[in-house]
């Protein structure tokens, strides 16, 4: 076989490896042509389905938990405004001898010439009463409380107690937004230590009607949760907690924003007590 027969043969059977090889043109160097067939890289359309489906259901996972982890932060931030407040009504106390709106209980409730609880503390710890005014006894002569204008509501109202038109604010819980709920204040009344009937009940379930309502069954949750069993696991002896001071309490994570009487006055309400 001579030189030229060689060649011949050995140029038959690279184009039969080119055959068997689509690839091989590339792997020599040479760029690609519209007869080269190129390995296929895209998702077809029952893998990317699946990967959709596979994150919608990580995602149905995870976020009830993130919620349920922000919400708990948001409870956490609360009860430490809780504890602040608690701290000023402490202070104003020891200037005054009285904790605020136990010295005017009359003032106390719903109605025209009325202030609700929360607003009484506020118009105390913040010093927003001006000196003088008498709408709600003593006006503290300095603030007991840092007031932030993200943590109060207010509305301005102009009544016989309130001659001055100034605004009367309620302090709120810090959850985000329209999520924020008021944050209610009882005092005691002094004398009383009551939780729902055999004695002389302590804390006026009206002092925040306002806010919660004033159905049977929130008053009965109310009455139920301010019920002190510590010392009386049987629950016989009618003994309120804070009977001699004030109840501090912020709306419970669940049924935020309804009337649902549990997320008022449940366990998982922040509170000072």
């Amino acid at each position: 076989m001579n030189e030229l027969q060689r060649n011949q043969k050995s140029g038959v059977r690279s184009q039969k490896s080119e055959v068997r090889n689509p690839g091989y043109r590339l792997q020599r160097g040479r760029l690609p042509t519209t007869g080269d067939r190129l390995p296929a890289t895209a998702f077809s359309l029952i893998e990317l389905l699946v990967v959709i489906s596979v994150i919608v259901l990580l995602v149905g996972i995870l976020l009830p938990s993130i919620l349920r982890a922000k919400a708990l932060a948001y409870r956490a931030t609360t009860k430490a405004y809780i504890m602040q407040l608690e701290s000023g009504a402490l202070r104003y106390q020891q200037e005054h001898q009285y904790f605020p709106g136990q010295e005017n209980p009359s003032w106390l409730g719903t109605g025209a010439t009325k202030y609700t609880g929360s607003q009484i503390l506020a118009a105390a710890v913040f010093d927003l009463a001006p000196n003088g005014s008498g709408a709600f006894g003593n006006a503290p002569t300095s603030a007991y409380v840092d007031y932030k204008e993200d943590r109060v509501i207010h509305t301005n109202v102009n009544t016989p107690e309130n001659p001055h038109d100034y605004p009367l604010y309620t302090p709120i819980d810090l959850f985000p937004g329209d999520e924020a709920q008021a944050l209610l204040y009882y005092p005691s009344r002094l004398g009383n230590s009551g939780s729902y009937s055999t004695a002389p009940i302590a804390f006026d379930f009206g002092d925040n009607a306002s806010y919660t309502g004033s159905d049977s069954g929130t008053q009965t949750a109310f009455n139920n949760i301010i019920h002190d069993t510590r010392f009386d696991p049987s629950g016989t002896l009618d003994q309120a907690y804070n009977s001699d001071t004030f109840l501090i309490f912020g709306q419970g994570l669940d049924n935020r924003g309804s009337s649902n009487p549990a997320s008022w006055f449940d366990e998982q309400s922040p509170r000072n007590f």
